[in-house]
């Protein structure tokens, strides 16, 4: 997540996650080996956030942007 936030363009960018707060056999059936706890570590991570923060950008919905 912190190499995409650097290549980011400029534009509104979708970032696409299914996390999870722990793994199941249902999930695990669904898309084996989809990495959900490293997903969520990386929607909660500081230095995501800190990142974000510098580069000026922050989270939002399509309404927000007129997409919704």
């Amino acid at each position: 997540v912190l190499t995409a936030l650097d290549r980011l363009e400029a534009g509104a960018t979708e970032f696409y996650f299914h996390p999870a707060v722990a793994r199941t056999d249902g999930l695990e059936k669904a898309a084996p080996g989809y990495d959900r706890l490293g997903e969520l570590a990386a929607l909660t991570s500081r230095d995501v956030a800190a990142k974000m923060r510098a580069l000026g950008l922050k989270t939002c919905g399509f309404r927000d942007i007129g997409l919704g």
